[in-house]
C-alpha cells in the first residue's frame, strides 16, 4: 500500500529543511573563514609556493588580501630572492602590487585583470665578469621528453601602472614609472649549454613612459629580451616613438656585457 500523500510532504520538507540548514552551516563557515583572514593567509602560503616553483627562488610575502565585494587583489611585501650572495639586495622585490579582477563568465570560470598597479618595485641583476649571476633557475624535471623551454606565466591586463620602480643591472640604472592600456607578457625558462636563460615578449599600448630627463611621451611598444648569465639583449618596436624621431627603422636592439656593464662610466 503507497504511503499517503501527507507524509511524503512531510518528509520532502524536511529533507528541504535539512539541506537549507547544511547551506546556511556552509555559507556561515565560508564567512567566518574570510572575515578572520584565514582565506587570506592560505592564499598568501599558496602564492609563496607557486612563485617558488616557477623562479625556482626564495619568495617572501608579508601580506594579502582579497576584496570579495570589488574582486581585488593586494599583495604587500613581495620579495623573489635568487642566487644573489648575503647581505646584498634580492632579485626582485616590491612595496605593494594592486589587482583589480574582472569577471568575464561565472559559467565558464574565465576571469581577467582589468587593472594592475606596482608601487617600489626594485629588479637586481648583477652579472660578473666570469658569467655567474644572481638569476634564480627554476627546478626542471630531469626526463628525456622534457621540452627545451618551459612557459613561466603568460600574462594579459587591460591597463597597467608603474610607480617608484627601478632596475639595476650591475651599476647601470633605469627608472621604472610608466602607464598605459593593454599589457601582455610572457616568460619562459631554458638552459643553453647547461646553464639558464629566460625569454621574454612584452606588448604595451599607449605606454607613457618616464625615464630621467626626457618628457612622457605616448607609444605602443613591443619588446623580446633574453636574459643570461653572460648578457642581457633586448629587440623592441616603438613605431610612435620611431616617427617622433623621425627614424626610418623602429626596430632597434641592444646587448648589455658583464665586461661593459662593469666597466667605470664615462664622466
Amino acid at each position: 500500500m503507497p504511503p499517503p500523500k501527507k507524509s511524503r510532504w512531510r518528509r520532502l520538507r524536511h529533507a528541504l529543511f535539512v539541506m537549507l540548514g547544511i547551506a546556511l552551516l556552509a555559507a556561515a563557515a565560508g564567512m567566518i573563514f574570510i572575515w578572520t583572514g584565514a582565506a587570506d593567509r592560505v592564499a598568501r602560503r599558496a602564492i609563496v609556493h607557486r612563485l617558488e616553483a616557477m623562479t625556482g627562488g626564495t619568495v617572501e610575502l608579508q601580506r594579502f588580501h582579497f576584496d570579495w565585494w570589488h574582486f581585488r587583489a593586494d599583495l604587500w611585501g613581495l620579495v623573489i630572492h635568487g642566487r644573489e650572495p648575503s647581505g646584498t639586495p634580492p632579485f626582485f622585490q616590491a612595496r605593494q602590487l594592486h589587482l583589480d579582477i574582472h569577471v568575464d563568465s561565472f559559467l565558464r570560470k574565465k576571469i581577467s585583470l582589468e587593472e594592475a598597479a606596482l608601487s617600489g618595485a626594485e629588479v637586481h641583476v648583477r652579472i660578473d665578469a666570469n658569467g655567474s649571476s644572481n638569476l634564480p633557475s627554476p627546478a626542471r624535471a630531469s626526463s628525456t621528453n622534457r621540452p627545451l623551454r618551459e612557459r613561466l606565466f603568460a600574462l594579459a591586463i587591460r591597463r597597467v601602472r608603474l610607480e617608484d620602480g627601478v632596475i639595476l643591472f650591475n651599476d647601470a640604472k633605469l627608472p621604472l614609472a610608466a602607464q598605459g592600456g593593454q599589457f601582455s607578457v610572457s616568460l619562459d625558462a631554458g638552459t643553453a649549454d647547461g646553464r639558464p636563460i629566460f625569454t621574454g615578449q612584452l606588448t604595451w599600448q599607449q605606454m607613457i613612459f618616464v625615464a630621467r630627463r626626457y618628457l612622457p611621451f605616448p607609444s605602443d611598444l613591443s619588446v623580446k629580451f633574453t636574459l643570461e648569465q653572460d648578457a642581457f639583449t633586448t629587440a623592441w618596436t616603438s613605431p610612435t616613438f620611431a616617427k617622433s624621431c623621425a627614424s626610418r627603422g623602429p626596430r632597434r636592439a641592444a646587448r648589455i656585457s658583464p665586461a661593459k656593464a662593469l666597466s667605470p662610466r664615462a664622466a
